[in-house]
């Protein structure tokens, strides 16, 4: 059972992957998404550090492996290179690191 904080981070975050480039007001997302208009902010927040935290570790934790590994860790053979590409793709979707944290310290650019 998922709490509320993480029901509406859910929705939010579904709702806002069906077009990734796409801009949504705050007002817009919080009637499609049915999460109240004064907790969205908080949830996008959250949202933000989650990709934040998870982006920055990620890429280490994959660029580590590859050291353990030696330049063959980024052959076609070795399932490590192709988490990297991954975690690279992935690390783009709604913005890299620097842009979520640009985000973060412009708070009014999440809720806008």
């Amino acid at each position: 059972m998922l709490g509320k904080t993480a029901e509406y981070a859910l929705r939010a975050a579904v709702w806002l992957g069906r077009e990734p480039g796409q801009a949504e007001s705050a007002d817009s997302l919080a009637e499609r998404t049915k999460v109240p208009r004064r907790y969205l902010h908080k949830v996008l927040q959250d949202l933000v550090r989650a990709k934040l935290v998870i982006g920055k570790h990620a890429r280490a934790l994959c660029q580590a492996a590859i050291q353990s590994h030696g330049g063959i860790g980024m052959t076609e053979e070795y399932a490590v290179g192709h988490c990297l590409r991954r975690v690279h793709a992935l690390d783009h979707l709604f913005g890299d690191v620097w842009v979520q944290a640009g985000l973060l310290a412009r708070p009014k650019a999440v809720s806008a």
